[in-house]
């Protein structure tokens, strides 16, 4: 699979940067809002995992452009804020699933065997 990882958060994206290469995914974490688009407008991931805070904002602007373009195919909300009411937010603009933190690797795995599968 080829993954992108938005996530601000050096520590968060190490982890699944060493969880990604031992199953040996095409993966890429970017920092910021920006590197995710410029990387989005030059390749198609199959799963954008985007941390929906991102340096104090929000990245619900890049989730629904992600989405209305299909600039992936797959769309995974990570987030501390998984309230119900939170996730429906994040899959009405566009992701297809939600992957609430602090998340194991199994929780990651599970979710992206499920969307291989989709």
């Amino acid at each position: 699979m080829h993954i992108l990882y938005l996530e601000d958060s050096e520590p968060d994206a190490k982890l699944v940067q060493q969880y990604m290469n031992s199953v040996r995914h095409n993966f890429r974490s970017v920092r910021t809002i920006d590197q995710a688009q410029d990387y989005l407008n030059k390749q198609k991931p199959d799963v954008f995992l985007v941390d929906i805070i991102i340096g104090g904002n929000t990245a619900h602007e890049l989730i629904a452009q992600v989405a209305k373009q299909r600039l992936s195919k797959h769309i995974v909300a990570v987030t501390a804020k998984a309230l119900p009411s939170e996730r429906k937010q994040y899959i009405d603009l566009g992701c297809d699933r939600v992957l609430a933190k602090p998340f194991t690797i199994d929780d990651l795995e599970q979710t992206l065997e499920v969307l291989a599968q989709e």
